[in-house]
């Protein structure tokens, strides 16, 4: 091709080094945003104060009276909004305490436990909690979940797991700890949670194991759960 010359067009008339170079230039950028984005305005960048205030049927204006914090011009207001905000989705859309109060009621049985929990979560990938769900998974792909709260979380669901685990003869291997168990179950419960949003069939398959039917999820958290478990020891009185 000399110079001047027109670039090559491929499939319908489009030139594959500008595609590339367009591709390329959104991947850089896509990457760019997710190193520095670690924040509530990133996470919630389709929230202004005019929207919200629209919403509500209410002034914009309130939500620097009620967040300014006698702030002359209000700059920190919508992010301190923003925080309550993340608080109240982080809140609605963690199931520890309600697994808290279930796992009472629950047989002395691992199996059991197993099922009945992990049937709890795959419910939330397509009930009315599905939106609520994507909404605090942007918190934590943004590093904007509320301070404190995910080591909290690992902290609660390893006092279940310490409870159950009491009922039902069990304990983590040493050294490993119950909030140690507790975050592998959490990490794979998140790992499924955001498979869901594009494999929600694959995400939801059951298959028949061990006599009775069992969702993959099911499966997949019982091998964590007994290959980081061992019988509870008895004390040497």
């Amino acid at each position: 091709m000399q110079r001047g010359d027109p670039p090559e067009r491929g499939a319908g008339g489009a030139d594959p080094g500008s595609q590339e170079r367009l591709v390329q230039a959104a991947c850089e950028l896509a990457r760019e945003h997710f190193e520095s984005a670690v924040g509530l305005r990133d996470a919630f960048s389709y929230l202004t104060p005019g929207a919200v205030a629209r919403r509500a049927g209410l002034s914009r204006g309130l939500i620097y009276h009620y967040w300014g914090e006698q702030e002359a011009d209000g700059s920190k207001a919508f992010e301190r909004f923003l925080d309550a905000v993340s608080q109240r989705l982080w809140n609605d859309s963690v199931v520890a305490d309600q697994i808290a109060e279930d796992a009472e009621e629950l047989p002395d049985d691992l199996d059991e436990v197993v099922l009945a929990i992990t049937a709890g979560e795959l419910a939330r990938y397509t009930g009315r909690d599905r939106a609520l769900l994507r909404a605090s998974q942007a918190l934590t792909l943004h590093g904007a979940s509320p301070e404190g709260a995910p080591e909290g979380l690992v902290t609660a669901v390893g006092e279940i797991y310490r409870a159950i685990g009491e009922r039902v003869g069990l304990e983590p291997i040493p050294p490993l700890t119950h909030e140690d168990v507790a975050f592998a179950v959490l990490a794979l419960f998140e790992g499924f949670g955001l498979f869901q949003n594009v494999m929600l069939d694959r995400t939801l398959r059951s298959v028949e194991w061990d006599g009775r039917e069992w969702s993959l999820l099911a499966v997949a958290t019982r091998g964590i759960v007994l290959g980081m478990s061992r019988p509870i020891a008895e004390d040497d009185d």
